[in-house]
C-alpha cells in the first residue's frame, strides 16, 4: 500500500467519524438525493384528489384516487395528471398505493410506464388478469424529482 492510498483512506475514515462537521451533509448529498428532494418540496406537500382519472395536482408530491374502474381483463387505462411542476426531462416516480377491489376476483391492476410532458404526467394502469375485469378504485401516488 502506498503512502497516498493510506492518506486517502484516513481522510475518508475521518469524515465518517462522529462529530465531524461534514459527516451528515456529505452522506445525504452523495448517497440519498431523493430524501433531499422530498425535504425541499414546496409547502402544501401532498395534494389529494378523489374520483377522477384526469386530476390537476400542482404539487411535487401528490396522490389521487381514481373513479371506479371497470377495465376489462388484459387491457389498460390511461391516467393524465395535469401538474404545473412537471417540466420536460424531469423524473417522476409513481406507484399504486392501494386498490379497493379484491385482487384476482376483481382483476389485477399493475402500473407500467409513465411519460412526462411539460405540465403533465401520463400513467398507464393495466389489468393483467386473464379473465376478470377491474372493479374498484386505485390510489396512485407520485413524486416529481
Amino acid at each position: 500500500m502506498t503512502l497516498i492510498t493510506k492518506i486517502g483512506a484516513h481522510n475518508r475514515l475521518t469524515k465518517l467519524l462522529p462529530g465531524q462537521p461534514e459527516n451528515q451533509p456529505s452522506r445525504v448529498q452523495e448517497l440519498n438525493e431523493v430524501i433531499e428532494e422530498i425535504n425541499s418540496t414546496d409547502s402544501g406537500s401532498i395534494i389529494v384528489t378523489t374520483g377522477t382519472n384526469t386530476p390537476t395536482i400542482n404539487s411535487r408530491i401528490g396522490r389521487f384516487t381514481s373513479a371506479a374502474l371497470t377495465t376489462a381483463a388484459v387491457s389498460s387505462e390511461i391516467f393524465t395528471i395535469t401538474n404545473s411542476k412537471v417540466k420536460v426531462g424531469q423524473s417522476v416516480i409513481a406507484w399504486i398505493e392501494s386498490y379497493s377491489g379484491t385482487i384476482s376476483t376483481n382483476g389485477i391492476p399493475v402500473m407500467y410506464g409513465n411519460t412526462r410532458a411539460d405540465k403533465s404526467i401520463t400513467i398507464t394502469i393495466a389489468n393483467v388478469h386473464a379473465s376478470n375485469a377491474l372493479s374498484g378504485t386505485v390510489t396512485i401516488g407520485f413524486i416529481v424529482i
